[in-house]
């Protein structure tokens, strides 16, 4: 819900509200009155929320892999971790690269208990995700693919190891 101002996102259609807009209006409501901590995120810019620590990214996970699934859809994977709280991350910010070198929130991901982490070699323990998207999600194009750990306690984004070019 961090991001219902930037990202459409259908996920919170069956796990929190059927009316979206609804459920903005109301978010952004208690966002304005500050009862909501961390508040919502305003900017598709991840630096804008990044974490400027120098932790180590290989502990955060990694953008794996890219699949072209048909000219216009890929599915885009790996494993996102939270080493500070030490559980999956909440959510994965899937960017791009600005031509100013900004990454630039696009999609959400979700780490899913479900898949499989045995072609990337990782014990899974609900940290893999994946992710659909159209090339038409791009104003750019070829792009770089950047995916990013977020933690909905902090509002903080933590670059995943490993980028991919989306041609």
């Amino acid at each position: 819900m961090s991001f219902i101002n930037l990202v459409p996102d259908q996920t919170l259609r069956t796990t929190l509200y059927p009316d979206v807009n609804y459920l903005a209006q109301k978010a952004n409501a208690l966002n304005a009155l500050g009862f909501l901590r961390p508040a919502l995120v305003s900017s598709k810019r991840v630096q804008d929320f990044a974490d400027g620590s120098t932790t180590d990214a290989n502990s955060y996970g990694s953008l794996d892999g890219l699949t072209m699934v048909d000219t216009n859809t890929y599915v885009a994977s790996g494993w996102a971790n939270l080493p500070n709280r030490g559980k999956p991350a909440d959510a994965v910010i899937l960017a791009y690269e600005a031509a100013n070198g900004d990454s630039i929130t696009f999609a959400l991901a979700y780490p899913d208990r479900n898949l499989d982490g045995a072609a990337t070699g990782i014990q899974c323990s609900g940290r893999c995700w994946k992710k659909s998207f159209s090339i038409a999600d791009f104003p750019i194009h070829p792009a770089k693919l950047s995916a990013w750990a977020f933690d909905a306690n902090s509002g903080k984004a933590f670059q995943l190891r490993g980028s991919v070019a989306v041609p």
